[in-house]
């Protein structure tokens, strides 16, 4: 789930971030500021990068927004298991994609270039009936946990495939392992692709649920500050950081993640459920969807690996 702010519906431009390898999910990049014109990766589109930028910033707000739910504990419905295991999940997912989502769009080489991402498979979260939801919501529920499972393992590997193109070409010179991994970066991005399309939908039911349900998960200008303050002090709750140790971060990207939060900027009053089908949300994850399936257009393709 990503957040809808208007504010961010005109979207910005990303830049190019100094730096050294960003192996999926790892690198302690910090967000992209708009310095330049088409900066970042040359093997993405301007319209491709500027697409994965704003959906970079919303995931990033969403990520900050959710992880209150958990540094402060706040009342609003967590100790019911089912809605506990579904943000739990959420504010993990938002955190992963929006730190590979700075990562994808910056030029980061991986001298590893003939190394093979492979799909990783992870069980899929699952929320069970319990108490105000019931099995239909319940289904609901782990439908958009598959869905933003598969987009997140699936950019993970589209990073790593990415990185290593870029490492061949930069690193090493080699012509025939940028297309063979810009190939491999292909297959990642067109399941990612469908996943987020897919994911469309289901928000809308989960959505359209929580509202029959007089469902509510209220964040407060009060609460942002006080997350800031703790995580600053603390380091992010544990709940979280295994969550994203889940889906592949390894410590640097913790330490990303720890301080987008400790320097977060969000400073309104949000209900985050009716952000799942808010309509910035829902124009962010179409352009980002489209993205991804321009890239793999592309790409190359019927190409065998490189001897």
């Amino acid at each position: 789930m990503v957040l809808g702010v208007a504010a961010l519906a005109g979207g910005a431009t990303p830049a190019a971030l100094a730096g050294g390898a960003g192996a999926a999910t790892g690198a302690a990049a910090p967000r992209a500021t708009a310095t330049a014109a088409c900066a970042g990766r040359t093997l993405l589109s301007c319209s491709e990068k500027d697409s994965i930028y704003n959906d970079g910033a919303l995931t990033g707000l969403s990520y900050e927004l959710e992880a209150s739910l958990f540094e402060l504990r706040l009342p609003v419905h967590l100790n019911n298991p089912a809605l506990n295991r579904y943000w739990r999940f959420e504010v993990s997912a938002a955190g992963v994609l929006s730190l590979d989502d700075d990562l994808l769009i910056n030029q980061l080489p991986d001298s590893n270039f003939q190394a093979i991402a492979k799909p990783v498979r992870l069980a899929v979260p699952a929320a069970r009936a319990s108490g105000i939801v019931k099995a239909s919501v319940a289904r609901a529920l782990n439908a958009q946990m598959a869905d933003e499972q598969a987009e997140v393992l699936n950019v993970n590997g589209m990073l790593a495939s990415l990185d290593r193109a870029t490492g061949a070409s930069y690193v090493a010179g080699r012509g025939d392992w940028v297309s063979y991994q810009r190939q491999v970066a292909a297959g990642f991005a067109r399941r990612a692709a469908a996943a987020v399309r897919r994911l469309i939908g289901v928000q809308r039911t989960v959505a359209g649920a929580f509202a029959r349900l007089g469902l509510r998960f209220g964040i407060g200008i009060v609460d942002e500050r006080l997350t800031r303050t703790k995580v600053r002090r603390h380091g992010l709750t544990s709940v979280i950081t295994a969550g994203l140790r889940r889906l592949g971060v390894q410590p640097s990207g913790l330490t990303a993640l720890r301080q987008e939060v400790a320097k977060g900027t969000v400073n309104e009053t949000v209900n985050l459920a009716v952000l799942l089908d808010y309509p910035t949300t829902v124009s962010e994850e179409r352009a980002f969807a489209a993205a991804l399936s321009s890239f793999a257009r592309t790409a190359p393709h019927g190409l065998s690996e490189p001897s």
